[in-house]
């Protein structure tokens, strides 16, 4: 089951930039509509009759490991079938990902994998988020390999977030950030949710002002249901980051065109 997910989590990352569907982004309000999803493995019911919609904020998904958090993000990206249920998007949308396993060449700097990459990037957003996260254009130029964890974050979290999408997805956005970085970051994302849907799975205890939240495992019989806030809570201790077990495997694949799955 472990090495079945860590194949998920590599496929998540790892798609042509030329299978990528080109939308043409248009002024309209991106939706997200689940109905009646049920997923279970074995045994094991991760959730059922999960029904929401979602249209712009922040929706976090928070659960213990193994409650089904990845395998429902792997669900509404579309990269797994549920065993019942539908997720559906009023339009036809672009994914931004920003996850845990390395998506950029770490044999290259963050402007080289713009240029390999062939992406187009918002230089207001990137300005920011470089100033936010303490990136400096020095640092977009060394090889990825050779920036700490915390920086590899940033140059992931910056590369994502500064693309043109219409729904971004972040996991454990904050994992391997130290503290001034987390609290520029948290203030970041409140503001850009404003403008930009986000989905968020982290563990963290921060001040986002979270639009809906869903708590797994989740079962409707008991009357568990998203919660909306204005700002989540959250006592779990800081969780360490996914190092990818994938980094040479990940280089080789992306050296053949396999970038990103949006």
């Amino acid at each position: 089951f472990f090495f079945y997910l860590s194949f998920l989590w590599y496929i998540e990352s790892s798609i042509p930039e030329k299978h990528i569907q080109k939308v043409i982004r248009s002024e309209e309000e991106m939706k997200l509509i689940v109905k009646s999803l049920k997923k279970s493995y074995s045994r094991k019911e991760l959730f059922q009759n999960l029904s929401f919609s979602f249209s712009n904020g922040i929706l976090q998904i928070e659960g213990k490991s193994g409650s089904g958090k990845t395998t429902l993000r792997f669900i509404l990206r579309k990269i797994l079938v549920p065993d019942e249920g539908t997720v559906n998007y009023e339009s036809a949308i672009q994914y931004g990902f920003a996850g845990q396993t390395p998506s950029l060449f770490s044999t290259l700097s963050y402007q080289e994998n713009k240029k390999k990459r062939k992406t187009t990037h918002d230089e207001d957003i990137e300005n920011v988020l470089f100033k936010s996260l303490d990136f400096s254009k020095t640092d977009s130029n060394k090889k990825l390999f050779e920036l700490s964890g915390g920086e590899r974050k940033k140059a992931e979290l910056i590369f994502a977030l500064s693309q043109k999408k219409d729904i971004y997805f972040l996991d454990e956005p904050f994992s391997s950030l130290d503290q001034e970085s987390k609290t520029n970051l948290t203030n970041f994302l409140n503001e850009f949710s404003k403008r930009h849907p986000l989905i968020i799975v982290t563990h963290e205890s921060t001040q986002l002002n979270i639009t809906k939240k869903i708590s797994l495992p989740f079962k409707r019989d008991n009357k568990q249901t998203y919660e909306e806030s204005n700002s989540l809570q959250n006592k779990r201790k800081d969780c360490l980051p996914r190092e990818s077990a994938f980094l040479v495997i990940g280089d080789y694949f992306r050296s053949k065109g396999i970038y990103s799955f949006i």
